[in-house]
């Protein structure tokens, strides 16, 4: 939720806060359009305590189709850090910022796009063949994210890991949810 604390916020009056006693999850997310042609530069800064060893919180953002990172980590109360990511091309005028944490040791990737979008069908297709219940058509249609699906799959035994979030007029999301193995964190 927001909350109109001076003493929470950074700077000015309002602060996002996304405590919880028990596990959470949250994205905060802002699109920014008609922006001119350029580069661009992109922080945002958070302090609190309490957040297990197992939190992951990071800022992401697109532009032109392209996802760009930089992780978050919290170290107390008023002790304030800064996620920052420069040199962020931009040509499409649109640019969505993300901030976002998953429970249960997941790595969330999203790719977002401001395009024309799928159908209901479509989508439903798509789907179709990430979760392995339809097979890509007789002129290879489809081979490949059922193949990226599949091999998921083997890799983490869901088929979950790989969604897509779509409306006509409204672009196309691919969103890859990955469980991190505890020795992968430690690297």
């Amino acid at each position: 939720d927001f909350q109109e604390k001076a003493t929470d916020a950074h700077s000015g009056q309002v602060s996002l806060h996304f405590w919880d006693g028990s596990a959470v999850e949250w994205r905060c997310e802002q699109t920014v359009t008609d922006l001119p042609e350029g580069t661009w530069r992109v922080s945002v800064q958070g302090q609190g305590g309490d957040v297990g060893d197992d939190a992951d919180i990071e800022l992401y953002v697109i532009s032109d189709g392209q996802t760009y990172t930089a992780p978050l980590t919290l170290q107390g109360w008023v002790n304030w850090q800064e996620a920052l990511i420069e040199h962020i091309p931009c040509t499409s005028g649109t640019i969505t910022v993300t901030a976002k944490e998953l429970p249960d040791n997941i790595v969330q990737i999203t790719v977002a796009d401001d395009g024309a979008g799928m159908t209901a069908a479509q989508l439903d297709e798509l789907r179709a063949l990430v979760e392995g219940t339809k097979q890509a058509g007789p002129d290879n249609k489809g081979f490949g994210i059922s193949n990226i699906g599949e091999r998921l799959f083997l890799t983490y035994g869901r088929r979950d890991c790989l969604h897509f979030e779509s409306g006509l007029g409204k672009g196309t999301s691919a969103i890859v949810q990955i469980p991190i193995k505890q020795a992968d964190r430690s690297s």
